[in-house]
C-alpha cells in the first residue's frame, strides 16, 4: 500500500513532540493545507493550556514507519494570521516527516528549501 497523509484526529496527536520549525505565512499554509484546527474554541480540538491556537494535523497510512505530523503555533503572542515561524511536531517516523515536507514544499510556493529546519 502506498503511503498517503490523511487528517489526524485529536487522539492521534497525543504524545507527539517538537521536531523542528517551518517558516511560512499563515496565508500560505491555509492555501496549501486549508484552514487549521481552531484550538481556541470549545470542542474536540480545544487546547486546555492555551499554548496552541491553530494546528494542522496529519497521519500517514503506511503499514510500516507510521507517523503523525503537526504544524502549530506555540506560545505565540501576535495574531495567528501574522505568525511566520511555526512549530512542527512528530510522533513516529522521521522518514515520513521528510517525505511529507518534500511532497508539500512545492505547494508552499514562497517557502525556500533552506527555510525548512527539521532538527
Amino acid at each position: 500500500m502506498k503511503n498517503r497523509f490523511i487528517k489526524a484526529n485529536p487522539k492521534d496527536i497525543e504524545h507527539s513532540s517538537f521536531a523542528g520549525y517551518l517558516q511560512a505565512s499563515y496565508k500560505d499554509l491555509v492555501a496549501c493545507f486549508g484552514e487549521p484546527n481552531d484550538r481556541t474554541k470549545d470542542g474536540p480540538w480545544q487546547s486546555y493550556d492555551w499554548k496552541v491556537r491553530a494546528e494542522w494535523t496529519w497521519k500517514s497510512t503506511a503499514r510500516r514507519d507510521r507517523a503523525v505530523i503537526t504544524i502549530y503555533d506555540y506560545k505565540e503572542t501576535q495574531p495567528v494570521d501574522e505568525v511566520t515561524l511555526w512549530h512542527v511536531g512528530l510522533k513516529g517516523s522521521a522518514k515520513r516527516l521528510r517525505e511529507f515536507m518534500t511532497k508539500n514544499r512545492a505547494n508552499l510556493i514562497r517557502l525556500p528549501k533552506s527555510l525548512v529546519n527539521l532538527g
